[in-house]
């Protein structure tokens, strides 16, 4: 469960201020796929980057799985906490260069120190059209297959929560198809939460949660 209360992020440069998010509060659908829309610096990264603990709040809470985790300060307990529980999957794929695919793929696990089980792996690459791209660093793959490979990370960590910063933005529109029915697709077979930010209003098919953001205000809800 992924709920934000009253939350408020100011940005003060000592001159001026401005307020991206004005006391946002909405509960986020668990086990579903949740969109973020809306117009450029309406405050949907930001809403997304304080969920994902890369960002804090200036007022408000933010609760995930029952714990507040704008009460979080410790940064090491931060990190501990998003390996347990979230996932993000960023725009730009934020995959390592010097890695293999399969080894980005099992890095998040690694971290939090569970066995990696090759076969799982394998398999999940099966699923996502990728296994034959396992042994290929990043700078040989197109952008759908990065992207599939930042999905499958995500994945395979095995956080409840999947966060999604405009993760089709740099796909041409058939990938971007192809990505969004793979989230729904692992929705229904991995039991996740995903919370997805996007511009694409083509995308609101595929959910029936759906907050749009405009001014750092939810404006409607669908």
């Amino acid at each position: 469960m992924v709920e934000v209360k009253k939350l408020t992020k100011i940005y003060d440069n000592g001159e001026n201020e401005c307020k991206v998010l004005n006391e946002v509060s909405h509960q986020f659908k668990e086990g579903e796929l949740n969109l973020i829309i809306g117009p450029s610096g309406g405050g949907k990264t930001t809403l997304l980057n304080i969920i994902g603990m890369l960002d804090t709040a200036t007022s408000g809470e933010v609760v995930v799985d029952n714990q507040n985790i704008t009460q979080i300060q410790d940064e090491e307990q931060k990190l501990q906490f998003r390996r347990e529980h979230i996932s993000i999957i960023f725009q730009d794929f934020n995959l390592i260069e010097s890695l293999t695919a399969y080894e980005n793929i099992i890095l998040t696990a690694s971290l939090q120190g569970r066995k990696i089980e090759k076969d799982e792996v394998t398999s999940l690459a099966k699923k996502l059209k990728i296994e034959d791209k396992l042994n290929s660093f990043p700078s040989k793959l197109s952008g759908g297959q990065r992207q599939r490979i930042a999905i499958a990370r995500a994945l395979y960590a095995k956080t409840p929560i999947i966060l999604a910063d405009e993760p089709t933005g740099n796909l041409d529109t058939k990938t971007s198809h192809e990505v969004m029915e793979l989230f729904t697709k692992c929705i229904e077979e991995y039991q996740v939460t995903i919370i997805m930010v996007t511009h694409n209003m083509d995308f609101t098919k595929y959910t029936r949660n759906i907050i749009s953001l405009v001014d750092g205000k939810i404006d409607c809800i669908k």
